[in-house]
């Protein structure tokens, strides 16, 4: 295991040296989407993935106003919420967090590690700042069938409002049904999750804070 994760910890620092080499496209509207890679970038993902270390990465566009950012994952066992493993949240009481990002467009790289007995880490990187999960466990120690998403297209930044990035979803039985296109869609309908052994789902929000509340 030691040996593991020695390599999980080079192979994120080489993806996050990679990440920061990468072009920012032109500014948007206030959304966050899947950052497009080159052909080179994808080929170290998909090599990732064959080690079992699950690379997602995005790029967001702030409005001015935004000076929260909070990313997450929630860990469901048959519907309800088991735990939460990981949190990275950036926030600037006296100014927006749009200072911080270099031509309008900032990034974000979570990488999820798999390990022996259905183990699992989590690794978010954002502006400068890291959060790495510990060691989380499943308890069925059986092979668990997966069937996973991100999101495919932009979805718009509202203030306050949840975000699905991304659902993996595990059973212990033979079948998985097919997921939803739009991963906002379990924001109103979590209950169809609920059929599923676990279920991790990486979420971001992006917070206008009043001034009165800034610490």
């Amino acid at each position: 295991m030691k040996k593991l994760l020695s390599l999980s910890n080079v192979m994120i620092l080489a993806l996050l040296l990679l990440v920061g080499c990468s072009s920012s496209p032109k500014s948007s509207p206030p959304q966050i989407a899947a950052m497009s890679l080159s052909a080179s970038q994808q080929e170290i993902v998909d090599l990732f993935d064959l080690l079992d270390h699950e690379i997602l990465q995005y790029e967001y566009t702030l409005s001015e106003e935004i000076n929260v950012m909070e990313i997450w994952v929630e860990i469901y066992h048959y519907g309800k919420l088991l735990t939460e493993v990981v949190r990275l949240q950036m926030f600037d009481s006296d100014a927006p967090l749009n200072k911080w990002i270099e031509k309008g467009d900032g990034k974000l790289t979570i990488i999820i590690s798999r390990f022996e007995k259905n183990e699992f880490r989590w690794t978010m990187s954002s502006l400068g700042g890291r959060s790495v999960s510990d060691l989380w466990s499943a308890e069925e120690d059986d092979h668990m069938f997966s069937i996973r998403g991100a999101i495919t297209a932009p979805v718009p930044i509202t203030n306050g409002k949840e975000i699905i990035l991304y659902i993996s979803r595990f059973t212990t039985g033979n079948a998985l049904r097919s997921m939803n296109g739009d991963l906002q869609h379990y924001l109103e309908h979590p209950e169809e999750l609920a059929d599923n052994t676990y279920v991790h789902v990486i979420k971001a929000r992006f917070t206008e804070k009043p001034f009165y509340e800034r610490q």
